[in-house]
């Protein structure tokens, strides 16, 4: 059973399925990912502001910066793959000492 982009792959010649990867990768790189980022860590700051006081707003944009780091993991095991364990764990260590 292959997959969707396995099957764009067949479907297409080299340099489409490149342009198209290409296109994918700018739009989500230099789009998406800042804007929900931005929206995410805004958001945490206000609820952390209204809910814990103006102190914790650090704390929780701290972490929030992590949660993308934290899907990655814990889509890296759902997939049955240990390698996604080290990002999460290595940018969170200072926070276990």
């Amino acid at each position: 059973m292959d997959t969707w982009i396995i099957q764009l792959h067949r479907s297409t010649n080299e340099i489409t399925f490149l342009a198209i990867s290409a296109l994918a990768a700018i739009i989500f790189c230099f789009w998406f990912i800042p804007i929900a980022t931005d929206t995410m860590v805004n958001s945490a700051a206000g609820l952390a502001e209204k809910y814990l006081g103006k102190n914790q707003r650090t704390i929780v944009i701290n972490s929030s910066t992590n949660n993308p780091e934290l899907f990655l993991m814990l889509l890296s095991l759902s997939l049955g793959r240990l390698g996604g364990i080290a990002t999460p764990l290595g940018s969170n260590f200072p926070i276990f000492i």
